[in-house]
């Protein structure tokens, strides 16, 4: 529980064994309206780009926090990311992604040219 929302389960993240997020799941509109009261009165009603979502950001120096909730589904999510290791790992993300482009076009010439050098 959070105060008086139900709260269903809290997964955890990692990136290089130190806590980058977590995420709390939750079921019901009730809950939500009990969620995001509370997440008001912590942090200000946030950013909401879309009035006919029920989704809302607050964007911190070190972490960035979110509240979404599907009415189809009646699933909800709160979570909170810490900006720094979550920064770290997308450059790392993009590095990794770099060095594959580099690795295919290698041996994208190697097929393309080896026969040639072989003889």
């Amino acid at each position: 529980k959070i105060l008086e929302a139900d709260i269903d389960v809290v997964t955890y993240g990692f990136y290089k064994d130190r806590f980058e997020e977590v995420h709390i799941h939750f079921r019901s509109y009730c809950n939500f309206a009990k969620l995001r009261k509370i997440l008001f009165w912590a942090y200000g009603t946030g950013h909401q780009p879309n009035r006919s979502l029920e989704k809302y950001y607050w964007y911190g120096d070190r972490v960035f926090r979110f509240l979404t909730y599907d009415r189809i589904s009646g699933k909800g999510v709160i979570g909170y990311i810490f900006k720094p290791i979550c920064k770290e790992e997308q450059e790392d993300r993009k590095l990794i992604q770099e060095r594959y482009k580099e690795m295919v076009g290698y041996f994208k010439n190697v097929k393309k040219y080896g026969s040639k050098l072989v003889g």
